[in-house]
């Protein structure tokens, strides 16, 4: 039986009218009246009583018509749901960030800027190192990831840009060189100077060390730290030594340490969304739109 016979129906119902519904389903009205003839002669007893003041419904039609609104109803919302999922706006997304991107105003207010207008996309967000990250990309235990430093190697992954995260030189408040609103390395050069292991941030520390031997200068490290960045702002804190962080981190700087950055000092860390090319999922898509959309408007 055609649902387009049970909206007629409906139609007529509501407006007690043929000629009324007729002129809103944009269907003239002797073949609106043969399709109500038709679901009549299905079920098995009139559904509309006919006068010459429009149409009423028979105690059959009546429970033909709240079966009727309840089926289009459920109709619709199928239909409905499919459209969002087409479209990206229902599903479920796993995205992994690394504790760079976590720091990242730009990589948090893009996700958060997603949530907000995706209420109906379960999204599930894990942390991840880089490395990681590629493998649970390959093994799609992770739709998209964000991640530093992303290789130029790798023909299935597809990415975009998020933010290039620059090293600066975070101090207590009360040292001496805080009253400079830049520095140089030569200002640098008998500082002590609490740094982050090798092994702990490969990547960035490689490129530190590339730029300080450009340069011709070596720190004096007064604590080397192997846990995260967080334990070498706390010991900065406590006046321990300055040190190399990337500006991201920012708004968590611990109470009395202050930012300056090193001009000479070029170098940073790349941020990207990464994703398998191959994945063109409705909801992953729409997530990249909506990121893209996000880092590339003017930020307040």
């Amino acid at each position: 039986m055609s649902l387009r016979r049970f909206r007629y129906f409906v139609a007529v119902a509501e407006r007690e009218s043929f000629s009324r519904a007729a002129a809103d389903l944009n269907i003239a009205q002797s073949a609106l009246s043969r399709h109500i003839a038709l679901l009549e002669a299905t079920v098995g007893a009139p559904l509309l009583e006919r006068s010459t003041h429009g149409a009423k419904v028979t105690p059959v039609g009546r429970v033909m018509l709240d079966d009727a609104r309840r089926l289009l109803a459920q109709v619709d919302a199928t239909y409905d749901h499919a459209r969002r999922v087409a479209d990206g706006t229902t599903g479920q997304l796993t995205v992994s960030m690394i504790k760079l991107a976590v720091l990242s105003p730009l990589a948090t207010g893009a996700v958060a800027s997603y949530i907000a207008a995706r209420p109906r996309v379960d999204l599930q967000l894990i942390n991840m190192s880089s490395t990681e990250q590629l493998a649970a990309l390959r093994n799609r235990k992770i739709d998209a990831g964000f991640i530093i430093e992303r290789s130029s190697q790798l023909p299935e992954i597809d990415y975009l840009p998020i933010v290039s995260d620059r090293f600066i030189v975070v101090m207590r408040e009360d040292h001496p060189l805080a009253v400079h609103d830049s520095l140089t390395f030569d200002q640098l050069r008998d500082q002590a100077f609490v740094t982050v292991s090798m092994d702990q941030y490969f990547l960035g520390q490689a490129k530190l060390h590339a730029a300080f031997h450009a340069h011709g200068f070596k720190p004096r490290v007064a604590l080397e730290v192997g846990g995260d960045v967080f334990l070498q702002l706390a010991l900065i804190a406590r006046g321990t030594g300055i040190g190399f962080v990337n500006e991201s981190v920012r708004n968590a700087l611990p109470n009395g340490v202050v930012m300056r950055p090193v001009p000479e000092l070029q170098v940073s860390l790349d941020v990207d969304l990464i994703w398998m090319r191959a994945n063109q999922d409705p909801v992953l898509m729409d997530f990249v739109r909506a990121t893209r959309a996000y880092v590339q408007a003017p930020q307040s």
